[in-house]
């Protein structure tokens, strides 16, 4: 015979676990990591509030600042995503004008 969960437990663990993944994310995001958990866990959807958050500050292993457009962007991206769109549609728009054969 299988024992009886107590639904106690079931409470808890729906709240355990959004309290725990809004909790890291916000840490990721450089913000108050306990505030956010706790909001998390009684509200879960704040975490989509967590995960759509620009970060506030540079916080390292996750997101930094791009030295020439500014924007956040992942801390091990090298090229930031931004800049190289912005300079590859600078370059076929310039080799267009010239007729330097860009994509027909």
């Amino acid at each position: 015979m299988i024992p009886a969960i107590p639904s106690e437990l079931y409470v808890a663990l729906v709240m355990i676990v959004p309290a725990l993944a809004g909790g890291w994310i916000a840490r990721g995001r450089g913000l108050n990591w306990l505030f956010w958990g706790i909001l998390c866990g009684l509200f879960p959807v704040f975490l989509l509030m967590v995960w759509f958050t620009k970060p506030k500050k540079e916080v390292e292993g996750f997101f930094r600042l791009c030295k020439e457009c500014g924007e956040w962007i992942k801390w091990k991206e090298v090229p930031c995503r931004y800049c190289a769109y912005r300079k590859e549609q600078e370059e076929r728009r310039t080799l267009q004008e010239s007729g330097g054969g860009g994509p027909e």
